[in-house]
């Protein structure tokens, strides 16, 4: 489908026509299968890319939020049934032009059915985390890169009268592009910085579990977490191109080696207010939030497929600090989502309803406007009488649209009406 708006009153021109990457982001769609499905070329919109167990990247999507966001991505897969595995994808062919954009890569291995160990190896890398500054808001900033890497494992352990169940784990690492300092909370005093300051080139985590199914009709998966302090699990999300960088208010803070993170990410708004420009890796430490200490957590995950009629997927995970003498707020993580198809409901076609906040303090939150991490969306198509068909889409994100220092809730409202003959 290619689509073409036209802009009324002080509307956004979201169509512009000036290249050749702008006409393809217009494209959201353009795939390629062979008849085995063994090679999938996809391009256009991404969604639902996860390495290994979904430690490092886990759901990634680049369409949320089109129209007003165009992308055209690319995203290669190579699956040989019990064999090798290759996965690689680019977030953006336009931002990779300018030097940027999300690209990642992954393969595994499985070992033989004497030895059924698949074993996994990834890396994901922002080549620019301010790269969409830079082209939305012409704005000069310094490139900051954030690299990543992987390491998967599973084994399958039982398979009997259509269960299968296998043993999993993954450990992921981060590499900041500077050092990160931080400030551990419970320490004898702000003054005692020999024992209170740390600071870390990365970080990593690691997490161990049992991945299960019975005959495709439901999947769970079951992890345990450790995490060393700064780490993020499931860093690279699917609200990432939302926070991979935020636009913040002025920032200052007692302790010099912290302030000085944050040199260099200055700018003044179109009325002359002093902001930050404020990449994901540090935004925890401009709220004073990080988890400074190791923490440890879960995440459950379950499938239900009922002949691909009703399609329902949700993940839930919980991380706290176990080693601090202070009580701290834990962080959570929620994801569900309802597929019904066609002859479940009387004249609806097809009913979608998925809702999502990454890493937060309160994942019932959902109506906050500072909810960079969240997303919500529903649609349905309705069959109506004489051929007439009516689509209805509803998504909200949440980012600083208008360059204000202020996230606002970005609602994309769709009415379709289709007649057929």
């Amino acid at each position: 489908e290619i689509d073409h708006y036209f802009s009324v009153d002080s509307s956004p021109e979201i169509d512009t026509w000036g290249g050749a990457d702008k006409i393809l982001s217009k494209i959201k769609y353009l795939n390629y299968k062979t008849s085995s499905e063994d090679i999938l070329f996809e391009s256009g919109g991404l969604k639902d890319i996860t390495f290994g167990y979904g430690l490092l990247l886990k759901r990634y999507s680049n369409r949320y939020n089109y129209p007003l966001k165009n992308t055209y991505g690319i995203n290669f897969k190579l699956n040989k049934q019990d064999f090798i595995d290759f996965e690689m994808f680019i977030s953006d062919i336009n931002h990779m032009s300018n030097s940027g954009g999300l690209i990642g890569l992954h393969s595994s291995i499985f070992i033989s059915k004497y030895l059924p160990l698949k074993v996994g190896f990834g890396l994901v890398s922002d080549l620019n985390q301010f790269i969409d500054i830079e082209k939305d808001y012409n704005i000069s900033i310094d490139s900051r890169s954030i690299n990543s890497m992987q390491f998967d494992l599973s084994y399958k352990v039982l398979t009997r009268k259509g269960f299968d169940i296998d043993i999993i784990s993954e450990v992921a690492a981060i590499i900041f592009s500077k050092d990160h300092y931080y400030k551990r909370y419970d320490s004898d005093s702000d003054d005692d910085l020999a024992s209170g300051l740390k600071n870390k080139k990365g970080t990593w985590g690691f997490l161990i579990g049992l991945e299960g199914d019975y005959q495709d009709f439901v999947k769970f998966k079951t992890h345990f977490h450790y995490n060393d302090p700064l780490f993020i699990p499931a860093f690279f999300n699917n609200t990432y191109e939302f926070e991979r960088n935020r636009i913040l208010s002025d920032y200052s803070n007692s302790i010099p080696q912290i302030e000085d993170m944050f040199n260099g990410l200055e700018f003044l708004d179109p009325s002359g207010t002093p902001g930050l420009i404020v990449p994901k890796d540090l935004y925890l430490a401009y709220l004073n939030d990080e988890m400074v200490f190791p923490s440890i957590g879960f995440t459950f995950e379950g499938a239900y497929n009922y002949y691909n009629k009703i399609v329902a997927n949700f993940s839930v995970s919980h991380f706290f600090e176990y080693d601090s003498r202070s009580e701290t707020d834990a962080y959570s993580s929620f994801y569900l989502d309802l597929l019904i198809k066609d002859k479940i409901i009387k004249n609806i076609a097809d009913l979608t309803f998925y809702i999502n906040k990454n890493f937060s303090h309160n994942i019932f939150d959902f109506l906050s406007s500072n909810n960079e991490n969240t997303i919500i969306g529903a649609s349905f198509h309705t069959k109506l009488k004489n051929n007439f068909n009516l689509i209805f889409y509803f998504e909200r994100v949440n980012y600083d649209y208008n360059f204000n220092l202020e996230a606002e809730s970005i609602d994309n409202l769709e009415i379709e009406a289709i007649y057929s003959f």
